[in-house]
């Protein structure tokens, strides 16, 4: 099966859970990522508002505490369509992208480089035991942290997934990104250390 059939199979079945089935997955997600010690030391995490039926990491804003500070992802064409972060708290303005994803506004004040950002919680169609992450095709994650190929330097990249979106085997690209671990509602893993 290719990558575009992984896509469509794993999104039709994500956008068959209900509300309450999205709710309830994503706070057992958040259950197990709340307790991992890489969740627990990260002081700058980037995360995602959830759309189409994606598991839902959004509970984690209220959590804010002067040991964490939270980052939205941030779509710049003028930069090699790259994504930037910027910080967000809960009740800053958003305003939605041409996908309909909303942002925070991007300035100085607000952007953090990505290599200062400790945890960066990845939305995904889908992923595989070796790391391999299945997007939505549009490559931002990959151009963004194209810098951690074959390293473990941070931040650390955590996919954020229903434990049906795991397939035994991706295919591969050379430009894909790995994710270092995952959190589904069942587990908390890590792909190499």
């Amino acid at each position: 099966m290719d990558k575009t059939q992984q896509r469509r199979e794993l999104i039709k079945r994500r956008k068959q859970l209900t509300h309450v089935e999205i709710e309830a997955k994503s706070t057992r997600i958040l259950d197990h990522l709340d307790k991992s010690e890489i969740y627990q030391t990260a002081k700058y995490v980037a995360l995602y508002l959830a759309i189409n039926g994606e598991a839902d990491p959004r509970a984690l804003l209220n959590q804010s505490s002067i040991d964490k500070h939270f980052y939205l992802p941030v779509i710049d064409h003028s930069d090699g369509i790259k994504m930037h972060f910027a910080k967000y708290q809960l009740g800053d303005p958003l305003t939605p992208n041409e996908f309909g994803i909303l942002e925070p506004e991007l300035t100085p004040e607000s952007a953090i480089p990505v290599t200062k950002l400790d945890l960066v919680i990845t939305p995904l169609v889908g992923f595989d035991d070796r790391g391999n992450r299945l997007g939505m095709g549009g490559g931002y994650y990959d151009r963004t942290f194209a810098f951690k190929q074959n390293t473990d330097v941070t931040p650390y990249l955590m996919g954020f997934a229903y434990d049906f979106q795991s397939f035994e085997y991706i295919p591969e690209n050379i430009w894909d990104v790995k994710l270092d671990g995952i959190a589904t509602e069942k587990y908390v893993k890590k792909f190499h250390t």
